[in-house]
């Protein structure tokens, strides 16, 4: 208990006046009476006035709510402080105690001013005189033992049914307070019973126990109690047991209702139907969804309860609705509880679909259907329809919503340049509606893979003399759609035409008429159709003719192609006439043979009229079985001055020419050993072959390994002979070793090892020897 600060404005008692101070441990108040308010309003709860000694301190209690106030004052002797019970509002406090504790009161020189403090419902504080008699014990000797009792009372402000039509009343509460000057206990004595024993309690501090307050009369006011008695002995009478506290009343909870859709949270305020007959504050102390319900419930500190649907209500449509029971506890605070249910009404909202994406694939020259709903999704369910689809700018082709909501695509001459192998994506982009006013926009790929489009062959025309031949490209007005590269695949002259057609490498091909073009004369013609084949490499093929138109000419020659063949190492000679035609008659003559740029080897007229064509070393290169041809043009000529010119084509053979060995040196130290690519300075005219080392050997004699190895090196060890060599001395070892091309050709070189000497170091031996004493 803090001790009492003194108040400045208080007269100070007179010094040689004794004090007589008692320590009050509780005070309880009980009725059932109304209470009134800071304004005297009734309001239906516990209330009243107590009395206590002077100079007063402790805490007033009030049901559930508690007020802390230090209530002093010096008063007159004859004078009786009030404390005013906190009026407590009607749902708080139902026939409950309101308690003060730890009173201490002191009596005080009679010549002390009077200053009161009341605490009221609002907490302020006041002491004065109460309207009721003054509480026994107020003049008590120090240290004595003795009671102190004290009154309360309601003012009600209106006149109960059945009063006396006095206007009001007072209901008085007696308390008393019993112990000794240190120590005590102020309880309850309902109104018209008898002062309570004030013997000293048993114990140093002793709890008051709420009593049980009287029924009141159901239609009129109670009566009016008795005066409390004063200045009672505290042993005249034994105090009479404190009655068993009043039984707590449980709260009623009710059931609540709320709606909300199902994006959308709700609060529900589920005790503003609820009710306690105490009037206990309620709380929520648990609200819990039913099992399976996908969304979360919480309590908040407000006492409401919030519910947010989860996801699973998205399922809900339009116009649906599911109805959620919400089970939520309350508590009175006083070990009450109830359970009640607050339903929550979900109802649906639109959920726009989700379109997704979709891929197929088709070939260059077929339509496709894709079901693009099949992957498309709705939470409401709701039935989905394809209400667009088109194509990207620019792509050649076609898009159609069907009926049952596929989506046909169908791709235009423009995918025919997609070769094989070949693919090109196109986004159809569709947007799908649920009916509801929900839409969702994918795409649907559409892979269009390229085919094999064959090729398309152009006929082709060309004119020529009846002696020359003609090369016609006839690739250049063919095409393909696919951009393959084409080839021509065959050619074939008429039955009975006289001439050749050969195909070029270049995919050119050449005809050459024959002798029987020779008799035409000038201005006649006649015309060869030449079939030719094309392919585009990936199966397509396609034909058409190339139409040499062959004209006479005023010569009286014909030339006709002479071919033959040699060794590189080997002449020949051509009879160019034998086949040649004098339309003129009369002997043919050759006067001049060429050959082409850069061919090396000679060409020769001889007075017979034939020519001769000598290869020269360059054709050495040709290894065996390869070729080269060589076209010599030639000239002939006849009695008439007639002049024409022909080719004579002489095919070259390749023939081995055997590899050259050649020299090698290399150095090493008499302990080591070297290694030598005897092959890197040899060579062979036929660059084709391939040189490896046949066989490697030592002079007779000499100390020492060699080895030929796999990659075509040869290695030398020296031997222990050579450590006979000092520093500064050398031998030279040749080693012979032979090439070959593979072809049947040989060579032989040496590979010449110079050895140094290098410092070999002494041995010691050790020795014995013998002699007499």
């Amino acid at each position: 208990m803090a001790e009492e600060t003194p108040n400045p404005d208080q007269a100070a008692p007179d010094e040689e006046d004794d004090d007589e101070q008692q320590t009050l441990d509780d005070l309880t108040v009980m009725t059932d009476g109304d209470a009134v308010d800071a304004d005297g309003e009734t309001t239906g709860a516990v209330g009243g006035e107590a009395e206590p000694e002077d100079r007063t301190l402790g805490t007033i209690h009030a049901g559930s709510q508690t007020t802390e106030h230090e209530l002093m004052d010096n008063l007159a002797p004859q004078q009786s402080p009030v404390i005013e019970i906190p009026d407590i509002a009607e749902s708080e406090v139902h026939d409950r105690g309101i308690q003060v504790d730890g009173l201490q009161t002191t009596t005080t020189d009679a010549d002390t001013e009077s200053q009161g403090e009341t605490v009221d419902a609002g907490g302020s504080r006041s002491f004065g005189p109460g309207d009721g008699p003054q509480g026994p014990g107020t003049g008590r000797e120090p240290g004595g033992a003795g009671g102190v009792a004290g009154r309360g009372r309601t003012d009600a402000p209106t006149e109960p049914d059945g009063g006396d039509g006095d206007g009001g009343g007072d209901e008085e509460i007696i308390v008393a307070a019993d112990g000794a000057a240190s120590e005590g206990q102020i309880t309850e004595v309902p109104p018209g019973a008898p002062t309570p024993d004030t013997t000293p309690p048993q114990t140093p501090a002793q709890q008051a126990t709420p009593v049980t307050p009287p029924a009141a009369a159901p239609s009129a006011p109670p009566p009016a109690p008795p005066p409390a008695p004063r200045n009672v002995a505290p042993e005249s009478e034994p105090a009479p047991p404190p009655p068993p506290p009043p039984a707590n009343v449980a709260p009623v909870a009710g059931a609540d209702t709320a709606t909300t859709d199902e994006d959308t949270g709700v609060t529900i305020n589920v005790l503003a139907n609820d009710t306690d007959a105490d009037g206990g504050t309620l709380s929520v102390t648990g609200a819990t969804l039913p099992a399976g319900v996908d969304g979360t419930v919480v309590v908040n500190a407000d006492g409401t309860v919030s519910f947010t649907p989860g996801t699973g209500f998205d399922a809900l449509g339009v116009g649906d609705t599911q109805d959620v029971a919400i089970t939520y506890t309350i508590s009175d605070g006083q070990g009450g509880t109830s359970t009640s249910t607050a339903t929550v009404t979900v109802t649906g909202s639109n959920d726009g679909p989700v379109a997704s994406a979709d891929t197929v694939t088709t070939n260059e020259d077929t339509g496709v259907t894709i079901n693009v709903l099949a992957n498309d999704t709705d939470l409401d369910g709701d039935i989905l329809s394809v209400t667009s689809a088109t194509i990207p700018d620019g792509v050649d082709g076609t898009v159609v919503v069907n009926n049952d909501g596929t989506v046909s695509f169908t791709p235009g001459a423009g995918f025919d340049a997609l070769g094989v192998g070949e693919a090109q994506d196109v986004e159809i982009t569709y947007t799908i509606s649920d009916g509801q006013g929900g839409t969702s926009t994918a795409t649907a790929t559409v892979t269009v893979t390229g085919s094999n489009d064959g090729p398309v062959a152009v006929h082709d025309t060309a004119v020529t003399q009846e002696t020359t031949g003609v090369t016609l490209n006839v690739l250049a007005n063919d095409t393909d759609l696919d951009g393959d590269a084409l080839t021509v695949t065959n050619v074939a002259l008429p039955d009975g035409v006289d001439g050749t057609v050969t195909i070029n490498a270049d995919g050119t091909i050449t005809f050459e008429p024959g002798p029987s073009f020779g008799t035409m004369v000038e201005g006649e013609s006649q015309q060869v159709e030449i079939a030719y084949t094309i392919s585009d490499g990936q199966g397509g093929t396609a034909a058409a003719t190339a139409t040499v138109t062959v004209t006479g000419s005023t010569t009286g020659i014909v030339t006709v192609v002479d071919t033959a063949t040699t060794g590189e190492d080997a002449s020949v000679t051509i009879d160019v006439l034998s086949n040649d035609v004098n339309l003129d008659g009369g002997e043919l003559s050759v006067v001049e043979a060429v050959l082409p740029n850069g061919v090396d080897g000679t060409v020769v007229v001889n007075p017979d009229g034939t020519i001769s064509f000598t290869p020269g070393s360059g054709f050495d290169a040709l290894g065996v079985g390869e070729t080269q041809d060589v076209a010599i043009t030639y000239t002939a000529t006849n009695a008439g001055g007639a002049i024409e010119t022909g080719t004579a084509t002489v095919t070259v053979t390749g023939s081995n020419d055997g590899p050259v060995a050649t020299a090698d040196v290399a150095t090493t130290g008499e302990d080591s050993s070297v290694t030598l690519n005897v092959l890197a300075n040899d060579t062979d005219v036929d660059v084709n072959d391939a040189l490896t080392v046949t066989g490697a050997s030592l002079p007779d004699g000499v100390d020492g390994t060699v080895v030929v190895n796999a990659d075509g090196t040869i290695s030398f060890t020296p031997g222990n002979e050579f450590d006979a060599l000092g520093v500064g001395e050398m031998q030279d070892v040749a080693i012979t070793y032979t090439i070959s091309d593979g072809q049947g050709g040989t060579s032989t070189a040496t590979a010449t090892v110079t050895v140094t000497g290098s410092n070999d170091g002494p041995v010691a031996t050790a020795d014995v020897a013998t002699t007499d004493e």
